[in-house]
């Protein structure tokens, strides 16, 4: 048997594996596992593969929506996101906990303080956390918009959103 051969088998096997290991999870738990692996191993996926037979009902659903709503379900927690995402400067690691804390409780919105809590449980605490939203405000297009202001100081509580962009963005740095 050729390397060639070996090689193909070795997928096959592989793929009944996986096959075989999904088929008893809900579809939910499906999409988070696979998110998880190609996450992990760095493999990036077209969003529809010529090669993959037709779906059906009862086979594994691979979801086409990109929205925010749906794309934290493939972590279970900020720390594996963060993980997969790696953030390189503040204003990235801002944009990864600000994506996760408006996506995770399915807000439409976040306020940067409860991002930058979230970054402190991590030992990833921004000194200046609205420093680093304004640069994400000022990139073209903004991963993040303010949406209100309450107060009339400089210091009042705001109120932002991830945009498209920004929810794009996060998935970039997930693909590496």
């Amino acid at each position: 048997m050729g390397s060639r051969e070996l090689a193909l088998d070795e997928e096959v096997a592989a793929i009944q594996g996986t096959v075989e290991a999904l088929t008893p999870l809900e579809p939910d738990s499906r999409e988070r596992v696979l998110r998880y692996v190609t996450a992990r191993f760095g493999i990036s996926t077209p969003r529809q593969s010529p090669t993959v037979p037709e779906r059906r009902d009862d086979d594994v659903a691979a979801s086409d929506d990109t929205s925010a709503s749906s794309a934290p379900s493939s972590f279970e927690t900020l720390a594996e996101l963060f993980d997969a995402a790696q953030p390189s400067d503040n204003p990235d690691k801002a944009l990864v906990a600000a994506y996760w804390v408006q996506t995770s409780g399915e807000a439409d919105s976040f306020e940067s303080a409860s991002a930058n809590r979230e970054l402190k449980n991590l030992g990833h605490r921004i000194a200046n956390i609205t420093d680093a939203i304004n640069v994400l405000k000022r990139r073209n297009p903004a991963p993040v918009v303010q949406l209100r202001k309450s107060g009339k100081t400089r210091q009042a509580r705001k109120t932002y959103k991830v945009t498209d962009a920004g929810v794009r963005a996060v998935e970039e740095m997930i693909r590496g």
